[in-house]
């Protein structure tokens, strides 16, 4: 639907499907069991911009080795994921 929310998790799976490689953004290191306990500077109180990223964005396919027929193919389904087209 319109006003149905495009997720990060919703155009991985997208991608996917269309047997393009794509995964979360990288998980901030204050997020990781192993650094629990270490001490982590916020932007401002209670404000990790890392978190705000982690948690909207997605890591695409790059590298010099993409051919522009294949970027082509990535921006389609993306900008399909927010037109509606083929859910």
């Amino acid at each position: 639907s319109e006003d149905e929310q495009i997720t990060p998790t919703k155009i991985i799976s997208r991608l996917q499907n269309a047997q393009t490689e794509t995964r979360p953004a990288w998980k901030p290191m204050h997020l990781q069991p192993v650094f629990r306990h270490a001490q982590c500077f916020a932007y401002e109180d209670g404000v990790y911009e890392d978190e705000r990223i982690f948690y909207t964005a997605v890591c695409l396919p790059s590298g010099d080795g993409m051919t522009e027929a294949q970027q082509d193919e990535v921006i389609a389904e993306i900008k399909d994921c927010f037109s509606g087209n083929g859910d």
